[in-house]
């Protein structure tokens, strides 16, 4: 998958390529990928994808698509910088800024209920000597 970009908002598209690199698909006006933070944007079965459906310098929107259909089933959030991944069919893992210094990892429900707070990441601005620190986090369930 990749987004084509160009264009309108609307007319985005998200291609689909085979394992052998032949083009499948398009899904069109579903968002676009965060391609910079998801490990894969599909859920542990396949049957849904994670986009952004609006973006704002102040966080975005979650769209969750059904692949099989190309239909956005799912709005999460508003205020999400990432979509760090999957946690399993019903749950998403999403990053958000709570303010300048600081950036929580989210388990957050499809059903748009409230989630709770995986991890908590407090940022100091400000020169500082190197250490070794958490540059990503990528969540990976297994079982």
């Amino acid at each position: 998958m990749h987004d084509e970009r160009g264009g309108a908002p609307a007319r985005l598209r998200i291609a689909v390529y085979d394992l052998s690199g032949e083009r499948r698909g398009f899904y069109t006006g579903v968002g676009s990928l965060d391609e910079w933070h998801t490990v894969t944007p599909f859920s542990p079965s396949g049957r849904f994808f994670a986009t952004f459906v609006r973006s704002v310098e102040k966080g975005g929107r979650i769209g969750i698509v059904d692949a099989s259909t190309g239909k956005i089933v799912h709005r999460i959030g508003k205020d999400i910088h990432a979509i760090a991944g999957w946690y399993d069919d019903e749950h998403v893992i999403v990053r958000r800024k709570r303010s300048r210094e600081q950036v929580v990892y989210q388990w957050v429900p499809l059903s748009g209920g409230a989630g709770f707070d995986l991890i908590k990441e407090r940022l100091i601005p400000g020169p500082a000597e190197y250490e070794p620190h958490l540059d990503r986090v990528n969540f990976v369930r297994r079982g």
